[in-house]
């Protein structure tokens, strides 16, 4: 689960930040994702400054 949130964050696949911050919330209280695993992901995705572009 890890590697593909990691891989659609580096791919900008998302609609909205928000959208894909609720997913790892989720992912982690559920225990899908670990807390180390967590952290990192939701600093990369706010690490990411570009706008996101709808896919179509």
């Amino acid at each position: 689960m890890y590697n593909i949130l990691k891989r659609m964050i580096e791919q900008k696949n998302f609609e909205t930040k928000e959208e894909l911050q609720t997913k790892l919330d989720v992912f982690y209280a559920m225990n899908r994702i670990k807390e180390d695993e967590y952290t990192e992901l939701t600093n990369l995705l706010n690490k990411e400054d570009t706008l996101v572009e709808p896919k179509i």
